[in-house]
């Protein structure tokens, strides 16, 4: 696949200064993105309230486009599909170590965040405005759907790692992530990006956000990860990949059945009782 650059960084300097913000003309109306004074809307219009409002000016934004992985619409339709998605970049005042912005307000009728509660551990957290939104979240998928048929959009959000950095999102006030000071409807979402070391200090984080609106809550998300997988060598989608054998077989997690009191005797005994129902799992984990 290759990227479809239907609009480049204007007035954007090496170290990523913001200059005028572009707007796709060639997406469709669904998919169009624009931002308009301290608004970022999806859609084309004006009519719905902006997907994220008092939108800072230090962002500088890009539309791309790339083949749709499942191939031509299944709604119909000649030609192959292509999928839409937002780029973010931040410049930063001087270089550091973190960087945490305030994205702004989130306009949204239900959410579902996927943080990451431990270093390999997720989980999905459901909500309404931003203030649910965990520190450490990975993905985050918005309900922006009105009440009548036609009406329904998707926003997904996907905090990216590149080079030497990598991003998450969270929610909070007007003040810092994490407080509550506004109240539920004045809640904002923030995102923060981190090298890890002192020793590794950036004041340009290029491509740190990634985000695609659709119809259906499905196609947003593929949409924003087949994007960031065309932008980046680092990953493919499922769609590229192919299923290993191990997918056709019937396996046993232990951890599952034992999690911290996992141990040899407790293994054996749990194949024993496998073989005594019959079932002999193929493989172990």
């Amino acid at each position: 696949m290759q990227t479809g650059r239907v609009a480049q960084r204007a007035g954007v300097s090496t170290k990523r200064k913001t200059g005028a913000r572009p707007v796709s003309t060639t997406m469709s109306a669904q998919q169009r993105w624009s931002v308009d004074g301290r608004c970022l809307r999806a859609g084309g219009g004006t009519a719905r309230p902006p997907v994220i409002d008092d939108f800072p000016s230090s962002i500088s934004v890009e539309q791309v486009q790339c083949a749709d992985p499942l191939g031509p619409s299944s709604r119909g339709g000649a030609g192959p599909r292509t999928l839409s998605a937002l780029f973010l970049s931040i410049q930063g005042r001087e270089p550091a170590e973190t960087h945490t912005l305030r994205l702004g307000k989130v306009f949204s009728r239900r959410l579902v965040s996927l943080p990451r509660f431990k270093l390999w551990w997720m989980f999905p957290e459901q909500g309404s405005t931003a203030g649910d939104v965990p520190p450490e979240t990975q993905l985050l998928l918005i309900d922006r759907s009105g009440p009548g048929p036609g009406e329904e959009e998707y926003v997904a959000l996907l905090p990216l790692s590149k080079g030497s950095f990598r991003s998450m999102l969270s929610g909070g006030s007007t003040a810092e992530p994490g407080s509550s000071g506004d109240g539920g409807g004045d809640h904002h979402l923030w995102l923060s990006m981190n090298t890890g070391s002192s020793k590794c200090q950036l004041d340009c984080w290029d491509s740190a956000l990634c985000l695609a609106v659709a119809p259906d809550p499905f196609e947003a998300i593929r949409s924003v990860v087949a994007n960031a997988a065309n932008a980046s060598p680092g990953f493919r989608t499922r769609y590229h990949k192919a299923v290993p054998e191990a997918a056709n077989l019937f396996g046993w997690c232990t951890w599952d059945a034992f999690y911290h009191k996992v141990s040899p005797g407790g293994i054996m005994r749990g194949l024993e009782a496998f073989e005594k129902g019959g079932v002999i799992p193929k493989f172990l984990i």
